[in-house]
């Protein structure tokens, strides 16, 4: 009878005599390390998010357990792609003896970029996925060529993103330590011994690789995020993707201008035909009498709807902007064109939409496209002036308003103050230098229009100590929030004591919301932003409920003064015309409301999303999609009309002066 240790010694041989060649239990060993990696990062998300989770509907337990077995499909399918080269150097080396090591070599720094990249995206995807509730994609990016020093800046300036930072590279110098110490360790620099037993090994893990990418299911195409879209809950569907595959694919985009939504000349007649616009797309509006000889636009940095008492908010972190929305005429379903700055900048000057991913005032032709500030500027009947916190050329701020009519942009190059934060001078700082030059306006009996663009409450959040202000909240984004309503009220209660404040029309809005809660595929919040037009001694306190864009602050605010411009943009006067839908987005979104419904689109991977604003409870988040075809249909016309026929004229404005043939 055989002895134990008999036994144990027979499973060693037969173990040793059948176990994959060194090369093969390389790649295997690396494959299982990346996959643990991206497990530990999926979980840290979910971790991280628990209260998405419970806000969110179909909150079951046993869907996040699938969907975080259902996020290694995705990690699998990713990494497969990864490890085709390595796996063709390492099975090439075998038959190359004399430049093994070489190949090998090459094998290795193969695998370990690819990973530690990738690993560095995921990893930063969390903050990312933090303030945006979506994954990260090229938006981010750009942002990053276009302004490195601010964007650094902003990165330094939160200790959380500095933390991810640094762990990101962490992570991926160590993943790319242990590729080196394990290619040593099991000498793929060395041919197999038995190299036919490798090259079979290798040519079974090459067929197995396409079958990997399609999630290891019997699919036509590769797994897709629509792969990962198990319920109703935008978080949990979103928690099984691995946001590296959407990321390299909206970045191929990256320095793509074109923009390809629907036929250009079906999109020209749609948005004719939408807003009544007949020759040169031109509507021309009469001057006429008015108690308002100046315009002053606030826009207020990350400010959603959603923070403000009128809205239901019982945290009362809003005093002032609640304040002036019971005492002006406040419109309840105002929304921001996209959910970046450059998108308010560009909507509320130009009076046109936001498109998907492309910066409007970066991207394209950028020509003047005779905005209504424009107008008023070369008749001398405004003096256009646009005010800012931080450096002049972030977002290329300077370079687009003063084409596009402002004869002024004063930003932190004009103050007499030092700052080392990215985001230059506080709030009540810009406020206070605001009333400064709109004073020396007045002074001359001169008429004014002027933007106000705030910026504290921005990541990174930078609470001042000032005299007068004394936050409630505890945490550091509401003190930011807190303070940019108090510097709100600051400036209003300056304004007041001017000569000019009886004779200005001020219009408060947010550039764009923040993402608070989940509900839709693109949140509510970051698009749902307040628009209040205030002036109390000619605006009676009024609740409206017309459906508003971005688009429509100027060409209303203008007819309210009285002035003459002709308006060939696709805003409309909201005090004569009313929309039944409105366009906006999101980072690789385009979407669209009415009364009824909200259609969001997801552009790179083609999937629609209907929620009936009608149903009740949970069953307004529900996606109806499939179930109303034809409700998609002619909501995704109406958006992508606007945002294709909108980018078309910004390349070449002569558009507008002809008929689509």
């Amino acid at each position: 009878m055989k002895q134990p240790r008999d036994i144990f010694a027979s499973m060693r041989h037969q173990w040793l005599r059948l176990r994959p060649s060194r090369p093969v239990r390389y790649l295997l060993a690396m494959l299982l390390i990346a996959m643990g990696l991206f497990t530990l990062i999926r979980l840290t998300l979910l971790m991280r998010n628990l209260t998405l989770l419970k806000l969110g509907i179909d909150n079951d337990t046993w869907l996040v357990v699938g969907q975080v077995f259902n996020g290694m499909r995705f990690d699998l399918a990713w990494l497969a792609k990864v490890w085709i080269l390595p796996l063709v150097l390492l099975t090439i080396a075998q038959y190359i003896p004399r430049h093994a090591r070489h190949i090998a070599i090459s094998a290795v720094v193969m695998l370990c970029i690819p990973v530690a990249l990738s690993l560095i995206i995921a990893i930063g995807n969390i903050p990312y996925f933090e303030h945006f509730n979506n994954h990260v994609n090229a938006m981010a990016m750009k942002y990053m060529l276009n302004d490195m020093g601010d964007a650094m800046g902003m990165i330094a300036g939160d200790i959380s993103y500095l933390c991810f930072a640094i762990v990101s590279i962490v992570v991926a110098a160590g993943f790319c330590f242990v590729a080196v110490r394990l290619a040593r360790h099991y000498d793929i620099y060395t041919p197999a011994e038995r190299r036919t037993r490798t090259l079979i090994a290798m040519l079974i893990i090459g067929a197995i690789i396409p079958l990997a990418d399609r999630g290891f299911i019997l699919k036509k195409h590769v797994l897709q995020p629509a792969d990962g879209m198990i319920c109703n809950n935008t978080f949990i569907n979103k928690l099984a993707v691995n946001p590296v595959e959407p990321f390299l694919r909206s970045l191929i985009h990256l320095g793509d201008t074109s923009l390809h939504l629907i036929d250009s000349r079906h999109a020209a007649a749609y948005v004719r035909a939408e807003l009544g616009r007949g020759e040169n797309f031109t509507e021309h509006i009469e001057g006429h009498s008015s108690p308002w000889r100046n315009v002053v636009i606030i826009l207020m940095e990350s400010t959603s709807s959603e923070h403000m008492a009128i809205e239901g908010n019982t945290q009362g972190y809003t005093p002032n902007l609640d304040r002036l929305a019971n005492e002006g005429l406040y419109y309840a379903n105002a929304y921001s064109t996209g959910t970046h700055t450059c998108n308010a900048i560009y909507s509320v000057v130009t009076s046109m939409p936001s498109y998907v991913d492309l910066h409007p005032m970066q991207d394209g032709s950028c020509l003047s496209l005779d905005s209504i500030y424009e107008q008023l500027h070369e008749r001398d009947e405004l003096h256009t002036l646009f005010f800012i916190t931080h450096q002049p050329n972030f977002d290329n701020v300077r370079d687009f308003v003063t084409t596009q009519g402002f004869e002024r942009l004063i930003s932190l190059d004009d103050y007499d103050t030092t700052t080392d934060h990215v985001w230059g001078v506080r709030d009540h700082e810009m406020f206070e230098r605001t009333i400064y030059e709109l004073n020396k306006l007045a002074d001359r009996d001169e008429c004014f229009a002027a933007i106000c663009l705030t910026c504290t409450n921005h990541v990174p959040y930078l609470v001042p100590d000032v005299e007068g202000f004394t936050p409630r909240s505890s945490t550091l984004e509401m003190q930011a929030l807190e303070y940019a309503d108090w510097s709100l009220g600051h400036f209003m209660a300056l304004a007041s004591e001017c000569s000019w404040y009886d004779e200005t029309l001020f219009v408060i809005t947010g550039d764009h919301g923040s993402a608070i809660g989940v509900d839709y595929e693109i949140n509510e919040s970051f698009n749902h932003v307040p628009l209040i037009f205030y002036s109390p001694k000619h605006i009676a306190p009024e609740v409206r409920n017309d459906l508003v864009s971005q688009m429509d602050i100027t060409p209303t605010a203008m007819s309210m003064l009285g002035v003459e411009y002709d308006n060939h943009t696709m805003g409309i006067d909201l005090t004569q015309h009313s929309r039944r839908m409105i366009p906006y987005g999101a980072d690789g979104h385009i979407a669209a409301r009415d009364e009824h419904w909200i259609y969001n689109y997801d552009v790179y991977n083609d999937i629609d999303f209907l929620y009936d604003l009608d149903a009740e409870g949970d069953a307004r988040y529900i996606n109806m999609a499939s179930t109303y075809p034809d409700v998609v249909s002619a909501m995704y016309e109406y958006v992508a009309s606007m945002v294709q026929a909108g980018w078309d004229m910004h390349n070449n404005p002569e558009l507008i002066k002809r008929e689509p043939r």
